[in-house]
């Protein structure tokens, strides 16, 4: 009787320290080991696929850069979900308890967020890879060679149906664009021509890309904000509903959250094309195309966007290249390293909060708000060497670097929270059959549309923009040591044949 009572007691008190007795003394020694077995299969197969990755990724930094962020916030928020599992074995939470129930939900909204951020920044790099690939081919051909080809092709296209010219004219005009601002960009900074823009364009984007993975602890704020606003909306925060509700109202403040960020990102596309534009213009400007008193120029080709505007400007760039004396290989590299130099001193930032707002997008922005302040009070004669200069003064409408990168961030992660959003709280409401489905379907379509067509427009448009207004002097360090790097190889090679 008495050794009966104390391994009564014995396993109330085991009961007791994990919080959910009745749940865990069922589990045999026997299943933990067999589920031990899966659990190590998973492991093993996992860890190959992460090392084939880094191998994958070793040539491209970028990529191996977004790898590391993608696996130090997924680790995160697996330690997480450790936390949960502590709290539940260690009594501090019942086991689906309210408690249990409540940092369970957090933790799975935080992981599908964090999965859609990861699938979403695939995916732009994805769709923005054709347009890099066809970038990186034409980069070796002269404006005239690739001018000229352009030319053949807008033509037999003109032959054919509206449909034919439209798609020959959205497949060409980014190339004819690069061509264009890289005339800008070289003679706004003293570069020669042998400078790889092309390369220094793709390297700003691939960053851009790489630092959507890496939410900031102030778009977490803002992502909270957005959730509690949600809730708001449908009148359930203030009255305590319950998260897994079935309350249909929901599907109806989604739609409008979805629809509302799918209009914020169309009007942002809009803006940054038209900015676009105006660095086209200056580019025609640099090559002497637009003069301030050639008003009849200007009426017939202030859209920069037409084929005939493109092809008048790149022809005067083929003349002022033609004009320009060849340089030995060595003598550009020395230039450019000259350049890139000058440009890292000044770069240099001597306040000692830089280095807390490096990475932090939000708090960045604050602290250039408030050098930017101080300028005012004491301001400084001579312009940044890292920002664009030329003909006249080139002005972009209400465009501030930072903001306008903030913006494009925060837009971004909003739109992989919405994904964890609709999944977690609203993918349940009709169940699962047919009609439901179908229902869901058409509802993430304006986030399907921010994912799969203007999150890449508008990365590609920043990137052009982010890429002539500021120079980043490390990444135009970068290049020209990587350019010099091959031509020593290409000497090497020649020496020895």
């Amino acid at each position: 009787m008495e050794p009966s009572m104390h391994s009564d007691c014995r396993r109330h008190l085991v009961q007791a320290a994990s919080g959910s007795g009745d749940v865990y003394d069922q589990v045999e020694t026997s299943r933990v080991l067999l589920f031990m077995f899966a659990v190590l299969i998973f492991v093993i197969c996992l860890e190959l696929f992460l090392h084939f990755l880094e191998h994958a990724t070793k040539r491209k930094p970028k990529y191996a850069d977004m790898l590391h962020k993608t696996t130090q916030e997924l680790m995160i928020v697996g330690l997480i979900y450790l936390l949960v599992k502590f709290c539940v074995s260690t009594g501090l939470a019942k086991a689906n308890g309210l408690v249990y129930q409540a940092l369970d939900f957090a933790d799975l909204l935080i992981l599908f967020t964090v999965l859609a951020m990861v699938l979403q920044a695939t995916v732009i790099l994805f769709r923005l890879r054709k347009a890099n690939r066809e970038l990186g081919k034409i980069s070796v051909l002269r404006t005239e060679n690739v001018l000229a080809n352009a030319l053949t092709e807008l033509n037999a296209a003109k032959q054919k149906s509206w449909v034919h010219r439209y798609v020959a004219w959205s497949k060409l005009e980014y190339q004819l664009q690069v061509k264009l601002l890289r005339c800008l960009f070289l003679r706004s900074y003293d570069l020669p021509q042998l400078f790889p823009f092309d390369k220094y364009v793709e390297d700003v984007q691939d960053s851009q890309v790489a630092h959507l993975v890496e939410i900031d602890i102030s778009m977490w704020i803002v992502l909270m904000a957005t959730y509690a606003l949600f809730f708001i909306f449908s009148g359930e925060l203030l009255s305590n509903g319950e998260f897994k509700a079935i309350t249909p109202v929901r599907w109806w403040v989604f739609i409008g959250f979805a629809v509302s960020l799918w209009t914020l990102m169309i009007l942002l596309l809009v803006y940054l094309r038209k900015l676009v534009q105006l660095l086209l213009q200056q580019a025609a400007k640099k090559v002497n195309i637009v003069q301030d008193g050639s008003t009849s120029w200007i009426r017939e080709h202030r859209n920069m966007a037409t084929p005939e505007a493109m092809a008048e400007a790149l022809s005067h760039v083929v003349q002022y290249e033609a004009s320009l004396p060849p340089m030995p290989p060595q003598e550009a590299i020395d230039n450019m390293r000259r350049i890139a130099d000058e440009l890292s001193d000044d770069s240099h930032d001597d306040h000692f909060l830089a280095h807390l707002f490096a990475h932090d997008l939000l708090c960045g922005l604050l602290g250039t708000v408030g050098r930017r302040m101080k300028r005012r009070r004491s301001p400084s004669p001579t312009t940044p060497k890292g920002k664009l200069h030329g003909v006249g003064s080139l002005h972009l409408p209400y465009f501030s670097r930072k903001l306008v990168h903030v913006l494009i961030q925060l837009l971004f992660v909003m739109n992989g929270f919405y994904y964890a959003l609709f999944i977690n709280c609203v993918l349940y409401l009709d169940g699962f059959n047919g009609m439901a489905v179908i229902k869901a379907a058409l509802v993430v379509i304006p986030l399907l549309l921010n994912t799969f067509v203007v999150a890449p427009k508008i990365t590609r448009e920043f990137s052009i923009i982010n890429s002539l207004f500021r120079v980043d002097a490390h990444k135009l360090s970068a290049i020209v040591e990587h350019f010099a790097e091959v031509e020593a190889m290409k000497d090497d090679m020649a020496r020895q044949v």
